[in-house]
This record gives C-alpha cells, sequence and structure tokens, in this order.
C-alpha cells in the first residue's frame, strides 16, 4: 500500500490521507512519468516524487470542495508518503494522528484511464481533530 498523508490546517484541522494499493500507486506513478505499464517495480525517487504530487492535488481538490461548501479556508502541508504493508501504514498512521480520532470520512475514487482502457481506485480519507469534527457533523446537518 501506499499513502499520501498531509495535514489540514486552517478554519479545520486534521490529516488527509490518500491511500492506494501498491499496483495501483506504480501504475499511477508510470502514467505521471510516462512510462509503459510494469516498467516502475519499486518506489524509487521519481515514483515517490510522482505519488506525493499527485497526492498533493487530489488531496488539495477534495479539500478545497470542502473549503467551499463550508465556507471555510482549508490549507493543506507538503506531502509525505508512506509505503509498507497496509495494516502498518494505517496503524502507523493511526497512532500518529492521535488516539481521539474516532471518526473516518472515507471517499473512494476511481480514476479512468479511457484509451488505455484502465481504471486505478483509491480512497481519500480524512481524520479531522475533534473540535474540526463537530464543525463538519454541523455544516452536514444544515445541508
Amino acid at each position: 500500500m501506499a499513502a499520501v498523508l498531509m495535514h489540514m490546517l486552517g478554519d479545520l484541522t486534521g490529516r488527509t490521507m490518500l491511500v492506494f494499493p501498491r499496483s495501483s500507486a506504480l501504475r499511477l506513478a508510470e502514467l505521471m512519468l510516462h512510462r509503459d505499464a510494469g516498467t516502475s517495480l519499486e518506489f524509487g525517487e521519481m515514483e515517490q516524487s510522482a505519488l506525493k504530487e499527485a497526492g498533493n492535488i487530489l488531496s488539495s481538490a477534495y479539500m478545497n470542495a470542502l473549503s467551499e461548501f463550508m465556507h471555510l479556508m482549508l490549507l493543506p502541508s507538503p506531502p509525505s508518503l508512506a509505503v509498507d504493508m497496509s495494516t502498518a501504514v494505517l496503524t502507523t498512521a493511526y497512532l500518529q494522528f492521535s488516539s481521539q480520532r474516532d471518526y473516518v470520512f472515507c471517499v473512494e475514487s476511481e480514476f479512468m484511464m479511457v484509451k488505455l482502457s484502465e481504471k486505478l481506485r483509491g480512497f481519500f480519507l480524512l481524520l479531522p481533530d475533534p473540535a474540526s469534527l463537530q464543525v463538519l457533523l454541523r455544516a452536514v446537518r444544515v445541508a
């Protein structure tokens, strides 16, 4: 599994994770680096950089949508990347983000490459801080 992790700053605080299965993460890096399918077997420096950039773009897009919906300012931090077994990535992220987070918002994302007849699946996770969770829940109830 590969996960791009970012802090969410501004009017709401917390963390975001963009999570991909290993094969999808490698393929996404190949596409971004204009490489043929199956040519990237490991997460080298270029693959890591490409995934962090993809995570930055996608997480920022999700945060912008949330920001516009709630009329709040949300700012992303620079991305970091974790590559490991899924349990290790998620457990480490949970412990680093504080055990006070009982709720996670999850958005499944599919990337369709029609010309290549491919699709890649990933998940955007939003882990709000406790105070931010209350703001989010109030906003959802109003909408």
